[in-house]
C-alpha cells in the first residue's frame, strides 16, 4: 500500500511521479504516474461528453446522441457520492465528434478518452444545457474543456447569464475556461449556452466540471499549475483561476542556485492565467508556484512545478527544394534509405554532435502541406509544405545519432496535409508513441519527452499512419532539444493555505471554542451543519492534527487524520461517511506533537 500525504493547502496535478521497486535480488521495476490533489473545500462533478467511450471515475459519461431533451440525472461527485445534480439538453447539438487530441505524451489535462470525444455544433445557433439540483446556499464554478486535432477553427463561447468565456479547441490538450462564483436561480438551476465564435467552423464541448463550495468562501487558491512551453531562455506557465474576486496572482520562483526558498517574481492582473518567464539561463532548472491575492488577503499556493531550460536545439526540415533559413537544417534530398546528415547546426549556428540517418524506405516526398502565404503558421511556409511521406500500412524510420550519454532530449514532431479528416501520424521512439493529426495543420505539434539515447548515443524514430483509417504517415519537421536530467525534488511552496478572514469573522458568533489549551484557533461552519462542515484552523506552530467527533455523552462517532500541518491558516472540509443523527456533538481537534486540543460544540441538523 502506498500512502501519499500532500502538504496542506497545496492542490493541483503532479506529473511524472516515478515509483521504483527493488527486490532482494536487485531486480527492479519502475512505473510513472500523475497524481491530482483536490481542494477539500470543493466538491466536483465531472461530466464527459462521449460517443460511447467511457472515462474512468470520477467521470460521469454522457453517451447519448445530443438530441433535444436528453438527460443525465443524479450525477456522482469526485467522492463517489450521489448528488441531486442533473444535466439536460434544451435543444439538440449537431452531433458527437471523435476528433479531439490524443497526443500520448501524458501532458493532457484530462484522460485522453475525455479529450478525444465531444459534442459539436456547426451552425450559428446557440445551444443550451440546463443544470438542475443545485443548492442555493452554495456557489459554483463551471469548468469547460474543448479539443479538436486538425486545422479547423473551433473557438467556442460558453455563457451563463451575463458572463461569457471563450476557449480555442484547436490542438488543445491542457487549457480550460471557467465561469466562477455562479449562484443558481430560485429553482436551483443554471442554463449554459454554447456557441461557436464569429467566423469559426465549429463549437466543441468535450467536458464540463461543476465545482461547488460554501458561499462564504472567497479567494480560492488557483489550481493545476503546469509548464506549457520551454526554450533555452523562456518557460511558459499556466494555471486555473477558481476565484471571482482576486485582484491578481503572485508568481513565485526559485532555482537550483538559490536553494529551496521561493521569492516573488511577478504579480499579474486578475483573470490572467498564464505567464512566460523570460531571459533565463540555458540548461538551468527553475521552480514555480502561484497564489491569488486580494487587498490584505492571500490564497494558498498551487502545486509547485519545475522546468529545465534547454541547452541547445536542433531544427530539421524534411524537404527537397523548399529550404528554410536559419535555424533550420534542411535535408535537401528526396527520401532514400542510407541518407546521412552529420553535425547539424544548433539554433545558434554552431555545429553539434547530432546527426541523422534514414534507415528505411519512404514512399516519397509529400508536397501537399498547408501554406499560409505570409509565414503566419507555427513554422515558415517552406517547413509547412513538404514532408517525407508514407502510405497507410507502411513504416518509415530515422536514426538520430550523436546524442549525449548523460543528456535527455525532447523530440517535437510536425507534419501538414491539405487533406481533411484523419491524417493522424504515429511517431515512436524507444517503444513510446505520440500522435499528431496533420490535416489542415499550420500550428499543431506533438512532443515526446525525456528521450534517452542508447549506449551508442542513438535513438530510432519510426513513422507510420496511426491506424488503418489514417490517410498518410508524414514527417515534415523535427526539433531536438537537449537538457540535463534533473532528479532534484521540487521545493515546497513558501507557506500553505491562508484562510479567509471573512470566514472567521462570519462564524465567530456561531462557534465558540469551549476549551483552548493552546494558542491554536479552531472554528466550524456552518453550525448547525448538515452532511459535512468546514473546519478553519489557525496553527501557531507546525504540528500533526487529527479531529474526533463525540456524542454529548462521550461516544466516539468518527475520527479523521488531517496529517502534518505547517504554521498558518487552513480550511478543511470534514465529510462523514456515517449517518449522524440530529443533536449536539463535541468536535475535538487534537495537536499530537504539542499534546494540546481545541473542543467545539456543534449542532447536527
Amino acid at each position: 500500500m502506498l500512502a501519499i500525504t500532500p502538504s496542506s493547502g497545496v492542490t493541483g496535478t503532479f506529473e511524472n511521479i516515478t515509483l521504483k521497486a527493488i527486490d532482494n535480488s536487485d531486480s527492479s521495476n519502475t512505473v510513472s504516474f500523475n497524481i491530482t490533489v483536490t481542494d477539500q473545500n470543493l466538491n466536483s462533478v465531472y461530466i464527459n461528453f462521449s460517443d460511447g467511450s467511457l472515462a474512468p471515475d470520477p467521470w460521469n459519461n454522457f453517451t447519448f446522441w445530443p438530441t433535444l431533451g436528453t438527460t443525465l440525472s443524479n450525477l456522482y461527485d469526485d467522492n463517489d457520492s450521489l448528488t441531486s445534480i442533473s444535466l439536460k439538453r434544451l435543444n439538440g447539438f449537431q452531433g458527437t465528434f471523435v476528433g479531439g487530441m490524443q497526443p500520448g505524451n501524458g501532458k493532457g489535462v484530462y484522460p485522453e478518452v475525455v479529450m478525444r470525444t465531444s459534442i459539436y455544433e456547426g451552425s450559428s445557433k446557440i445551444d443550451s444545457i440546463q443544470i438542475t439540483g443545485l443548492k442555493r446556499n452554495l456557489k459554483y464554478n463551471f469548468v469547460f474543456f474543448s479539443s479538436h486535432d486538425d486545422g479547423l477553427k473551433g473557438k467556442t463561447n460558453f455563457a451563463i447569464g451575463t458572463k461569457t468565456v471563450t476557449l480555442d479547441a484547436a490542438y488543445n490538450i491542457n487549457t480550460t475556461a471557467q465561469l466562477n462564483s455562479i449562484i443558481p436561480d430560485i429553482n436551483g438551476q443554471v442554463i449554459i449556452k454554447v456557441s461557436k465564435g464569429l467566423g469559426e467552423d465549429y463549437a466543441y464541448l468535450n467536458s464540463l466540471i461543476i465545482q461547488s463550495y460554501d458561499s462564504s468562501l472567497k479567494l480560492l487558491a488557483p489550481a493545476d499549475l503546469r509548464v506549457t512551453a520551454v526554450t533555452k531562455k523562456t518557460i511558459g506557465l499556466q494555471w486555473a483561476d477558481r476565484s471571482f474576486d482576486e485582484t491578481g496572482f503572485e508568481i513565485w520562483r526559485t532555482d537550483d542556485s538559490s536553494g529551496p526558498n521561493y521569492s516573488l517574481l511577478k504579480t499579474v492582473a486578475s483573470n490572467i492565467t498564464s505567464f512566460v518567464d523570460s531571459n533565463l539561463t540555458p540548461a538551468h532548472t527553475y521552480y514555480y508556484t502561484v497564489r491569488a491575492i486580494k487587498t490584505g488577503l492571500q490564497s494558498g499556493f498551487v502545486n509547485a512545478v519545475s522546468a529545465t531550460t534547454y541547452a541547445q536545439a536542433i531544427y530539421i526540415n524534411f524537404t527537397n527544394l523548399n529550404n528554410a533559413g536559419p535555424p533550420w537544417n534542411n535535408t535537401a534530398a528526396l527520401p532514400e534509405p542510407g541518407l546521412k546528415w552529420n553535425n547539424f547546426l544548433d539554433d545558434m549556428g554552431v555545429p553539434s554532435s547530432i546527426g541523422m540517418e534514414e534507415t528505411s524506405h519512404f514512399a516519397g516526398l509529400y508536397g501537399a502541406g498547408m501554406v499560409t502565404g505570409n509565414n503566419s503558421g507555427i513554422f515558415p511556409d517552406k517547413v509547412l509544405i513538404d514532408s517525407y511521406g508514407l502510405f497507410t500500412g507502411e513504416v518509415g524510420s530515422m536514426k538520430v545519432t550523436g546524442l549525449g550519454l548523460n543528456k535527455k532530449y525532447d523530440f517535437t514532431f510536425f507534419a501538414s496535409s491539405q487533406a481533411g479528416g484523419d491524417v493522424n501520424v504515429a511517431y515512436t521512439v524507444n517503444g513510446r508513441k505520440v500522435v499528431l493529426n496533420a490535416s489542415l495543420n499550420t500550428r499543431g505539434t506533438v512532443t515526446l519527452y525525456n528521450v534517452v539515447g542508447d549506449q551508442n548515443g542513438e535513438a530510432v524514430i519510426t513513422i507510420a499512419a496511426n491506424t488503418n483509417t489514417s490517410q498518410f504517415g508524414l514527417l515534415g519537421a523535427l526539433i531536438i532539444q537537449e537538457y540535463d536530467g534533473n532528479n532534484n525534488g521540487i521545493p515546497v511552496p513558501p507557506q500553505a493555505l491562508k484562510a479567509n478572514p471573512q470566514i472567521s469573522q462570519v462564524n465567530k458568533a456561531a462557534n465558540t471554542a469551549t476549551e483552548s489549551s493552546t494558542n491554536n484557533k479552531a472554528v466550524v461552519y456552518p453550525n448547525p451543519f448538515g452532511r459535512d462542515f468546514t473546519l478553519s484552523l489557525s496553527i501557531q506552530k507546525e504540528d500533526d492534527v487529527q479531529v474526533e467527533l463525540y456524542s454529548i455523552n462521550g461516544k466516539l462517532i468518527f475520527r479523521r487524520n488531517i496529517g502534518h500541518v505547517l504554521q498558518g491558516l487552513y480550511n478543511f472540509k470534514i465529510t462523514n461517511d456515517q449517518t449522524v443523527a440530529p443533536g449536539t456533538y463535541i468536535l475535538k481537534v487534537i495537536y499530537t506533537k504539542s499534546e494540546q486540543t481545541n473542543q467545539i460544540k456543534i449542532l447536527k441538523q
